[in-house]
């Protein structure tokens, strides 16, 4: 699953939670003896989870606790509008973000939250036409969640997930273990998996395990 743009954003800029600007760049070097310049460029966010630049070079990021915000010229815009119902607690909350392949023509963001329901809360996957992108008041239109994890547990730990697209027009979500590790070993649980859905939520025919019983088909 690609996820360049998320480490290319992430190597070249720091998002700040609630600390002050720093006043100079910061150099860092890795294990492997690469040289970074890490600069910030916002602060004031609460446990930022994501980041997906858009067109224009704003950013869109998400906060764990269940706000989505675009980063433009070091400022913050108000928490993006239209997102569903967020557990947000523990390690869930609002969690991956990515722009559609054809967001120059649709507008489409998805992301992935911990979803609250029967038992608990679980992974989901979502969709929404972004609006306002440009403005202090932007807002995700005609949002639909077009995967959740079919079961919810109270456990406040491991949701994963990141999200991404693949070049057939597919859109892949990861799910945790939700702290429950036998789970990842039952293939009709979605915990722990690797999940694979058309763009509109539906099961892609070639999944490799359509059909058969004690699987689920995502």
């Amino acid at each position: 699953m690609p996820r360049a743009r998320l480490t290319t954003a992430i190597t070249s800029l720091a998002l700040v939670w609630a600390a002050p600007a720093l006043a100079q760049d910061m150099q860092v070097t890795t294990e492997d003896g690469i040289a970074l310049t890490v600069q910030t460029v916002a602060d004031g966010l609460t446990h930022p989870w994501a980041v997906e630049v858009l067109p224009d070079g704003a950013l869109l990021v998400t906060e764990r606790p269940g706000a989505m915000r675009i980063v433009r010229d070091g400022a913050l815009s108000e928490p993006i509008g239209g997102l569903p119902e967020i557990a947000a607690r523990g390690q869930g909350g609002l969690l991956d973000v990515a722009l559609a392949p054809d967001y120059a023509e649709t507008r489409e963001v998805y992301f992935t939250f911990s979803e609250p329901g029967p038992g608990g809360a679980g992974t989901a996957l979502a969709r929404g036409v972004l609006t306002g992108a440009d403005t202090n008041a932007p807002a995700l239109d005609n949002v639909e969640t077009i995967f959740s994890m079919n079961v919810k547990s109270s456990a406040g730990r491991h949701f994963g997930s990141r999200t991404g697209f693949w070049p057939d027009g597919t859109v892949y979500a990861t799910t945790g273990d939700r702290g429950e590790r036998p789970r990842a070993q039952d293939m009709d649980d979605h915990a722990g998996a690797v999940i694979r859905v058309n763009h509109d939520g539906s099961v892609p025919a070639d999944n490799p395990f359509v059909g058969q019983d004690g699987v689920a088909p995502e």
